[in-house]
């Protein structure tokens, strides 16, 4: 939270925000050797990874994750950071998701809106001239799936891991994590 808190001073804060800023698990292949080297590796390349998506100041703590079976994995937590320039001036403000959204827009650009009809039937929207109403492909799905591609993108052209895969896209939208059981 002291890390939290020294980020974000000076800057703005949209007063409506329900969370105060957001955690990514970043994994790396199983095949890398675990050494000092290696992981202090994982970490400047994770920290790295997340500044360079959103913004160049998004990062305030990132950590080796060890409470998985595994040691592939990095914390990262964040609250993207960026100036903002408005008539009265520039004002540091504090945004969640910004760069998400535009990350997932430059991945994925625009879809025709669909609308459920009378019978049920999800339909194209038409604007006045028959023209189909495009919107942002931004939602959290969208944004989730352009952070994977680049990732995948990252351990290979920046990290220089050439032999990695992408991981499997999910065949649908349910939950990752499963619940405890007693």
């Amino acid at each position: 939270m002291k890390a939290h808190a020294e980020h974000i001073d000076g800057a703005r804060v949209n007063k409506g925000a329900s969370k105060i800023a957001r955690h990514a698990f970043l994994q790396f292949p199983t095949d890398l050797d675990i050494t000092p080297e290696t992981e202090q590796m994982m970490l400047d390349q994770a920290v790295e990874f997340v500044n360079q998506t959103h913004g160049g100041q998004a990062v305030f703590r990132g950590r080796l994750d060890r409470d998985e079976k595994g040691r592939h994995g990095v914390d990262v937590f964040f609250a993207p950071r960026y100036a903002k320039t408005t008539k009265r001036g520039n004002t540091d403000w504090i945004s969640l998701t910004k760069f998400g959204k535009e990350r997932a827009v430059e991945t994925f650009g625009q879809k025709p809106l669909r609308k459920k009809n009378n019978e049920g039937e999800f339909k194209p929207v038409e604007d006045d001239d028959g023209n189909p109403v495009m919107v942002d492909c931004d939602s959290q799905y969208y944004q989730g799936r352009a952070f994977q591609d680049l990732w995948f993108k990252h351990l290979r052209d920046q990290v220089g891991l050439d032999w990695v895969e992408r991981g499997k896209r999910k065949l649908g939208r349910d939950q990752d994590r499963l619940a405890v059981s007693h």
